[in-house]
C-alpha cells in the first residue's frame, strides 16, 4: 500500500492563520518525513458560495505542488483531482510539465470531468459534453508532452505546435477520479490509475456519482474495473482510494481504523490510499502525520 496525504480542506479560508510561522511547502516536508508517498491537492478555482459548506475550498494546484516540490527530494506531487474543463489543456500541459521537470519526474496527474455547473459557468468553460472533451483533452495534452510538433484535428486543433519544457517522465501517470460508469471505463481505457472514492448519499447527490458506502460496493467496483481492464489488453491499474474512514472526524480514531482495515483494502485491489489531513494548524499537522507514519506507514508488512 502507498499513502498519500490530502491538503486539509477547509485550511485555504484561514491559510495565515492555519500556517502560522510556517510555510506551505512544510506540508509536503512533513509528509515526506512521516514516510507518505505523495501529497495532493484539490482544484476549485471559483465555486459559488452555498456549495462551500461542503468543504471542498482549494488552493492553486500548480503553484502548491511547485513549492512543495522545490524542498521535497522523493514524495510524489498529485492533482486529486483536476478538472480539465476549467482551462485549455496546453495551458494545463505546460504546467504540469514544468512541475514533473522541476520535481525531477515526480508528478501523477488526476483528472476528472468535475460537476460544478455553477463553477463552470463563472469560467467561462462548457460543461456540456465535458465527458467528451476530457477524453479530447488528454489526448492533446499527452501529444503536447512529447515535445514534438502537434497536428490534430478536433475541439483542441493545433497545427504546428511545439511545448516545452518536456515532462522528465514518459508518459506522465494520468489516473483517473470519479465513481461513475463513464469514469471507469476512461480509467480502463485511456488511464494509468483509477482515483474512485467513498460518497455517501447526500455527497453522492451533490456530485452526481453513484454512491460508494461499503466494502461490498468498493469489491464490485474493483472487480468491474478489472473487467474493463482486461477487456483493453493493458496492464493493471494503480487504484488509488479515498477510504470510509474519512468520515471519522478525530484523526487518532481514524488512523486506527485504517490500520485495522488496511489488509481488507489491500485484498480488494487498492493500491494507493488518499488521508485527507484535518489539522487546523500547521503544527497540528506535523503531530497527525507523524503518528499516522509510526501507527500505519510504518508497521505496514508491504513496504
Amino acid at each position: 500500500m502507498r499513502y498519500c496525504l490530502q491538503f486539509p480542506n477547509r485550511a485555504a479560508k484561514v491559510l495565515s492563520e492555519w500556517l502560522g510561522d510556517g510555510r506551505f511547502s512544510d506540508f509536503g516536508v512533513y509528509a515526506e518525513e512521516a514516510g507518505f508517498d505523495a501529497v495532493s491537492v484539490y482544484d476549485h478555482p471559483f465555486p459559488e458560495d452555498g456549495w462551500i459548506r461542503y468543504g471542498h475550498l482549494s488552493l492553486d494546484p500548480f503553484v502548491s505542488l511547485a513549492a512543495v516540490a522545490e524542498r521535497t527530494e522523493r514524495i510524489k506531487l498529485m492533482t486529486n483531482i483536476l478538472v480539465a474543463g476549467y482551462r485549455s489543456p496546453y495551458v494545463a500541459a505546460q504546467a504540469l510539465a514544468t512541475i514533473d521537470r522541476f520535481s525531477g519526474g515526480r508528478l501523477i496527474v488526476g483528472l476528472a470531468a468535475g460537476y460544478l455547473e455553477a463553477e463552470f459557468a463563472a469560467l467561462g468553460a462548457r460543461y456540456a459534453g465535458r465527458g467528451a472533451l476530457l477524453d479530447d483533452a488528454i489526448a492533446a495534452m499527452r501529444d503536447a508532452w512529447s515535445g514534438q510538433s502537434v497536428d490534430r484535428e478536433g475541439p483542441f486543433a493545433a497545427h504546428g505546435h511545439t511545448m516545452f519544457p518536456t515532462p522528465v517522465q514518459q508518459p506522465v501517470p494520468i489516473w483517473i477520479g470519479g465513481n461513475s460508469p463513464r469514469a471507469m471505463r476512461r480509467a480502463a481505457e485511456i488511464g494509468d490509475g483509477w482515483l474512485p472514492l467513498s460518497v455517501n448519499e447526500a455527497e453522492a447527490a451533490v456530485s452526481k456519482t453513484p454512491p460508494l458506502l461499503s466494502f461490498e460496493h468498493l469489491r464490485d467496483r474493483i472487480d468491474a474495473m478489472a473487467r474493463l481492464r482486461e477487456g483493453t489488453g493493458k496492464g493493471p491499474l494503480d487504484i488509488c482510494f479515498s477510504p470510509f474512514e474519512r468520515y471519522i472526524r478525530d484523526w487518532d480514531e481514524a488512523t486506527a481504523a485504517i490500520a485495522a482495515n488496511r489488509e481488507r483494502y489491500a485484498e480488494l485491489g487498492v493500491t494507493w490510499m488518499t488521508v485527507v489531513a484535518s489539522a487546523r494548524s500547521l503544527e497540528q499537522l506535523r503531530g497527525d502525520v507523524g503518528r499516522f507514519g509510526d501507527s500505519v506507514i510504518s508497521n505496514d508488512p508491504d513496504r
